[in-house]
């Protein structure tokens, strides 16, 4: 039974697709997906399959070339080599970071802010860089 005689036994009320599924031994999905590949979509208004874009070539065709097409390349190319070299870099530069949580005067906080944003940087940033200049002069 093909695809075209499915269609036209359901649209014409002589079957069910719950009784074609078990005739033709298959499963619900299959079937809808067999109607979908074919071009065939249902109008819940009119109650019946429709032919909206015949698809001369199968699926089923297709999945051995895509799948060959897919295995050819296992191997990792010049541009995935180039983007793990850049993250292995990207690693080493980051430092580990520890969040801490000092209290400061209100006054110096907020020419802190100013600075930070008049030096387009970070509050963070110029407080590590103001505790490694303090350290490095009391060497």
């Amino acid at each position: 039974m093909n695809i075209e005689e499915i269609v036209n036994k359901i649209n014409n009320k002589e079957a069910t697709r719950t009784t074609l599924r078990e005739t033709l031994g298959i499963s619900e999905n299959t079937l809808s997906r067999r109607l979908k590949e074919a071009g065939y979509v249902y109008d819940q208004t009119a109650k019946k399959y429709f032919l909206t874009s015949p698809n001369p070539e199968s699926k089923e065709e297709n999945k051995p070339e895509v799948k060959k097409a897919k295995k050819k390349e296992n191997k990792p190319s010049i541009k995935h080599e180039k983007k793990e070299i850049r993250m292995v870099e990207v690693q080493e530069e980051r430092k580990v970071k520890k969040k801490v949580t000092y209290e400061i005067d209100e006054d110096l906080h907020f020419e802190l802010r100013m600075q930070a944003f008049r030096a387009k940087r970070n509050v963070s940033e110029l407080v590590e860089a103001a505790i490694k200049q303090y350290l490095s002069d009391e060497k």
